[in-house]
């Protein structure tokens, strides 16, 4: 389950890193003339930590962007599906870790390829959409696939009808 405060790193690490792209800037530039280490920058450009005030003062200066812009959970218009994503239901309820997944890792999967991800999410809604499928029909699936991803057995349930019986 994904917390608020994941999201909202996530989504201003993504913005902070478009921006820094679209003006050309590599991140060891943009560490520098913001007094952050290049390590840091990397770490909140990934959604992992989330810049003191101070430090988002300065990154909406040298980016000559407002401040409020820089820290709204709006995305710029393209990566809306990703936004829509981190906010839905679904994945707040989808049990991530079944399948081996912690949010950091979708989070990383988002943060170094945001474009790659938002084709592959547009294309998830759009299927669900066509085919009218309701989260229900969603979380049905997913236990499908755990399931047979271990070919309906289950060590600890096994143990625990032997123990029983």
């Amino acid at each position: 389950m994904l917390s608020h405060g994941q999201i909202v790193r996530l989504i201003f690490g993504l913005k902070l890193r478009e921006l820094r792209q679209e003006r050309g800037l590599s991140p060891a530039e943009l560490a520098r003339n913001c007094d952050l280490s290049i390590s840091y920058l990397n770490e909140i450009e990934k959604g992992k930590k989330y810049p003191k005030a101070d430090k988002i003062l300065s990154l909406s200066k040298y980016l000559d962007v407002d401040y409020d812009q820089l820290t709204s959970t709006t995305l710029p218009r393209r990566l809306e599906p990703i936004a829509d994503l981190l906010n839905s239901k679904l994945l707040q309820e989808f049990p991530l870790q079944l399948y081996g997944l912690e949010p950091t890792q979708l989070f990383e999967l988002i943060a170094n390829a945001p474009a790659k991800m938002n084709a592959f999410i547009s294309t998830l809604f759009e299927i669900a959409r066509n085919y009218e499928l309701r989260q229900e029909h969603f979380f049905v699936a997913a236990l499908r696939s755990y399931r047979e991803m271990h070919d309906n057995y289950f060590e600890d349930l096994e143990q625990d009808a032997q123990a029983f019986v």
